[in-house]
């Protein structure tokens, strides 16, 4: 088994990347693997609880 960092710097509300980095971590996860995800600089707005990305014309994936 390894072990699989997923790094996200982008801000969530461009184009897909945090959604890439999710499927990523999806599938390393489906053939059992460590994942750890680390989210920096603009990437950690989408840990923001509360937000509405609807208004921002964006499917909730989260």
């Amino acid at each position: 088994m390894k072990n699989i960092l997923v790094i996200s710097n982008k801000a969530p509300f461009d184009k897909m990347h945090i959604r890439e980095s999710l499927d990523t971590c999806l599938i390393f996860a489906a053939i059992e693997q460590n994942i750890s995800w680390l989210f920096k600089d603009d990437a950690v707005l989408a840990l923001k609880s509360g937000y509405n990305l609807s208004n921002s014309g964006l499917k909730d994936f989260f």
